[in-house]
């Protein structure tokens, strides 16, 4: 956390001490929230809450914290879909559940939806129960293994974040974040994963949607063009690359 916060952090808790000085017992609840934010803890994981696509989602710190790009991505794939809500849809490494969750509310579907995490599951299904979602979750290592099914759509917002990009990264995701959900020795094993196995779980006429680590979206694209996908790119709000579908060529 910058100086600038910490300073007004300070202040505000010395404020704080000195409206209940004859109270301080009322400040203990608190005080250890105080302690995580003046430390540099993003606020989402001390309050255990964060919003994404307008909705509450619970986090710690076994999930990322949804992120705007990843909205992006989810009004990507429902205005693509709207008009074909009975797609069958896999979210490989669902996290919170963010992507699952939204597709399903917003396409009035049932959704499955895969991690390797098992305590990053558990959230995402009380996100699920809590927002009314339908959803099916699995634990599985996509690098690993495979569903045994075919779908429509492959969506993923995969670890992407090669190690030596930490110089540009914000020092509270480095810090707090879970660093299997956001790391990858190989930063395009994922994409190269997902794409292998696609046609045997992508039906003919399926897509696939990534979010992607700007710095290797070229990268991602030849890839994608190498198994025969015809590839979209999108930039995010910040005109970052960000986002891919890729279509079946023929």
């Amino acid at each position: 956390m910058d100086s600038k916060r910490v300073k007004l952090l300070d202040h505000y808790v010395e404020d704080l001490k000195h409206q209940y000085r004859d109270k301080p017992f009322l400040l203990d609840p608190v005080s250890a929230d105080i302690d995580r934010l003046i430390d540099g803890e993003t606020l989402a994981y001390v309050t255990g809450v964060s919003w994404f696509y307008g909705f509450p989602f619970c986090v710690d710190k076994n999930v990322l914290i949804p992120r705007p790009e990843t909205e992006e991505l989810v009004h990507w794939v429902f205005t693509d879909l709207k008009s074909k809500p009975n797609s069958s849809i896999l979210d490989i490494g669902t996290g919170s559940g963010c992507i699952a969750i939204m597709l399903s509310k917003l396409l009035k579907t049932k959704i499955k939806a895969l991690d390797i995490s098992s305590e990053a599951l558990k959230i995402a299904q009380v996100n699920a129960s809590q927002l009314g979602a339908d959803v099916e979750w699995h634990q599985m290592d996509i690098l690993a293994g495979m569903p045994n099914e075919k779908f429509d759509i492959l969506v993923s917002n995969p670890p992407y974040i090669d190690s030596t990009e930490t110089n540009v990264m914000d020092t509270t995701v480095i810090k707090y974040e879970p660093h299997i959900a956001l790391y990858e020795p190989s930063p395009i094993a994922f994409y190269k994963r997902i794409l292998e196995i696609s046609d045997k779980i992508l039906n003919p006429e399926g897509v696939v949607y990534f979010e992607l680590n700007e710095f290797k979206a070229e990268e991602v694209a030849k890839l994608g063009e190498a198994y025969n996908f015809q590839i979209e790119l999108r930039a995010d709000m910040q005109g970052k690359l960000r986002m891919m579908k890729l279509s079946k060529n023929g």
